[in-house]
């Protein structure tokens, strides 16, 4: 079996993702993958003691301290590494951070804010600075006064940042919608308010880039972003690899799949019940797992059918098909991005069985789970 280096820096949930999609494209060409942290100075060491056929390289933090010089004559992908920071003659696979920013924006602005506001990364990289240009492009599009925030704290600075932010965030007529840069700073965005006496969704609205879960999942009330496809980044990575080893001409593409995982931080809707807004969380993050809706029901403080009753006047549909739409939504992007088979897919959609899960899916579209795929 054949020897693939993936270098990787973070282990956070998208650099995760895109580690997942590379190694699902590497079972099927039957790679063995070695995962190695970055360190330039012994790049020559491991590809002699290892001998790989080729290598991919993530590097959406910033990690740019080599090109694909390093590597000699082996191929490899480079995955979001700005390509002004590369040879021409190097390959790489980059996400379109404008679509990204498109389908956030839609969300901020789709509830008509006063102003809306963009809060930068703290080191500058070269991602962040398209996606100011986007967010601002599309502020000015839609009229709609905005404003930068930065900071050069360090992002970890959980303190001093969060207080920064609250002053700065009572300057702006609101209700205001903030783009943060990335999860981390949209979590510190949500802190601020806190800080600062705000509400959010009503005073201030915010939307991260990523879907970091670990993230969003645990700011109070927690955070819609934007998140890339980056799973399927690293499967097509993959497919580069696999095109280079047989052709080495440079090969370039971009990603531009993304998806809004609404949560509580833009969900106006159900401020007024806030057991509502803990249901769609609960359902949001448990609907694939096989939560029921009579589980759900049960957290209310209230009979089912009030529960029902409650969540159909915040949402407009009832917890069983907020479950299904939650189901339908991991299907269809697991069947559009991902070669795998359908019994995986059900399985991770929340169902045991092939059958029920493509009966289930053909109610909800009209077609089977094949004939989906075959023309998405």
């Amino acid at each position: 079996m054949d020897t693939v280096f993936y270098f990787k820096n973070i282990d956070n949930q998208p650099a995760r993702r895109k580690l997942s999609g590379f190694l699902e494209f590497a079972r099927k060409a039957r790679w063995n993958i070695q995962t190695i942290s970055p360190d330039t100075e012994k790049i020559g060491e491991l590809l002699d003691f290892w001998k790989p056929i080729g290598c991919a390289v993530n590097s959406a933090s910033g990690w740019n301290n080599f090109d694909g010089s390093a590597f000699g004559k082996i191929p490899v992908v480079f995955i979001d590494r700005p390509p002004m920071k590369l040879r021409k003659a190097d390959s790489y696979i980059y996400h379109d951070s404008a679509a990204t920013v498109q389908i956030a924006m839609r969300e901020l602005l789709a509830a008509k804010p006063k102003s809306c506001a963009y809060v930068r990364w703290p080191v500058r990289h070269e991602w962040d600075e398209e996606r100011l240009a986007e967010f601002t492009r599309i502020a000015k599009l839609n009229g709609c006064p905005d404003a930068v925030f930065s900071t050069k704290r360090p992002v970890s600075d959980d303190r001093h940042i969060p207080a920064e932010l609250a002053e700065w965030l009572m300057t702006l007529p609101r209700p205001t919608a903030i783009l943060a840069s990335a999860d981390p700073m949209g979590a510190h965005v949500i802190n601020a308010c806190r800080i600062a006496g705000l509400n959010v969704p009503d005073d201030v609205a915010v939307c991260g880039i990523d879907d970091d879960a670990d993230i969003c999942e645990t700011t109070s009330p927690t955070m819609t972003s934007a998140a890339p496809d980056h799973r399927l980044a690293g499967y097509r990575a993959g497919e580069m690899l696999q095109k280079l080893l047989k052709s080495p001409r440079p090969l370039r593409c971009t990603y531009s799949d993304a998806m809004l995982q609404r949560r509580g931080s833009t969900s106006r809707l159900l401020r007024a019940d806030k057991g509502c807004a803990a249901a769609c969380d609960l359902i949001r993050r448990e609907a694939c797992n096989g939560i029921s809706a009579s589980e759900v029901a049960r957290t209310f403080d209230c009979s089912r059918r009030n529960a029902e009753y409650r969540f159909r006047a915040a949402t407009g549909k009832s917890i069983l098909q907020a479950i299904r739409d939650v189901r339908l939504g991991k299907a269809k992007a697991l069947l559009s991005s991902s070669h795998m088979r359908l019994d995986a897919v059900a399985n991770a959609c929340g169902y045991k069985s092939t059958a029920v899960f493509s009966a289930f899916f053909k109610s909800e579209t009209g077609r089977s789970p094949r004939a989906w795929k075959t023309k998405a």
